[in-house]
């Protein structure tokens, strides 16, 4: 949602201003996704290497794929997954709302372009109409329940064409701010309702009519707060909170892993210890990973030569493919066992001889 209003809030500007370029708009998404997500699958991928079974690592490959084609959704909503694998252990589950979100962008540019240039910027009636499409479809499939249908993205579309519509000016400009004051606590109150009673059974019927709550909460918060006036416009204006913004996308990138390689290692109830240093250890990665990742990157000075950054993220990727066609071609590598079992043997051979010499 927040991600429709600030996309669509850049495109319009240069569209205004004549200067938008669909070659510039996919420069910009791949500077600003691509270099923290292969970071982190590059990072994924080596834990994964010491932590999983052949059967666990080759269902991984499939899953890499899937991620570097922005197609993650459809693949864990298509419950493909080999009876022996737990689909919650795979680090690379969360990024299904990735995918969704890249998806809409090869279209929505395009769509907006084409409403500026033939349809006089009749945005509001044109968004207005997709975003009702999209819920009355994601209505339908939460409440049969069919599989799969979470991950889908023409459910999706209208959670962020409601950010969009903010963009577009849909709703009037708040003259009150005593309204904006009650629509911002409103908006906060809908949010923590969804994090605190959202469960299974919810999400089972999810998105549907209970993905309005957040998604409502999170519209109020953006709209409620275009004056800077607003106390809770204040409150998240600051330092703390807008470092944390700066980060969050590598946060949510990193969350996963380390809950995952966690789970993977001390069980399906962690310890609160454990849950609290695996939120710490995503924090600071993602710290790390705005600081000398992102933003080196997002920096258009960085790699301006044309074409370079299409390049290099090709490369990557076609490294990243080629490690995963490895890990699935070879049932995931279990030559990797017989080597840890040798360090073993030799780890006991040594143990054995110390004690011998000591006696």
């Amino acid at each position: 949602m927040i991600s429709g209003f600030l996309i669509t809030s850049i495109i319009l500007n240069d569209l205004k201003a004549g200067s938008f370029s669909i070659q510039s708009f996919y420069e910009r998404r791949i500077r600003r996704i691509l270099p923290a997500l292969y970071t982190v699958c590059i990072t994924s991928t080596i834990v994964c290497l010491f932590l999983f079974s052949p059967v666990e690592l080759k269902y991984l490959g499939y899953s890499l794929i899937a991620v570097i084609y922005f197609v993650s959704n459809f693949f864990f909503g298509s419950g493909v997954a080999h009876p022996d694998v737990i689909i919650d252990l795979n680090p690379f589950l969360h990024t299904w709302s990735l995918s969704v979100e890249e998806q809409f962008y090869i279209f929505f540019p395009v769509c907006l372009l084409l409403i500026h240039r033939f349809l006089k910027g009749k945005y509001i009636a044109v968004l207005l109409l997709l975003a009702f499409i999209s819920f009355c479809f994601s209505f339908w499939a939460g409440h049969y329940s069919i599989s799969g249908s979470f991950f889908w993205t023409p459910v999706r579309i209208w959670e962020l064409l409601v950010g969009a519509l903010l963009a577009v000016g849909f709703l009037p400009k708040l003259k009150s701010r005593a309204v904006a004051n009650l629509g911002s606590i409103l908006g906060i109150g809908l949010i923590i309702y969804a994090v605190s009673f959202f469960n299974t059974g919810t999400i089972g019927i999810f998105p549907g009519f209970h993905a309005l709550y957040p998604c409502i909460g999170a519209g109020l918060l953006i709209y409620c707060n275009q004056d800077k006036a607003v106390v809770i416009g204040r409150v998240l204006s600051w330092k703390p909170f807008v470092f944390i913004g700066l980060c969050s996308y590598s946060f949510y990138l990193w969350h996963w892993p380390a809950f995952t390689f966690s789970h993977y290692l001390f069980g399906e109830s962690l310890p609160l210890a454990i849950s609290f240093g695996a939120i710490i250890l995503s924090f600071t990665l993602s710290v790390f990973t705005w600081k000398y990742v992102e933003t080196p990157f997002r920096d258009r000075e960085f790699l301006k030569e044309k074409g370079r950054i299409f390049l290099l993220s090709a490369c990557i990727a076609t490294c990243l493919l080629f490690i995963a066609t490895i890990m699935i071609l070879t049932e995931g590598l279990p030559q990797r066992f017989s080597y840890i079992e040798k360090i073993e043997g030799y780890q006991e051979n040594a143990i054995k001889d110390g004690a011998r010499g000591q006696n």
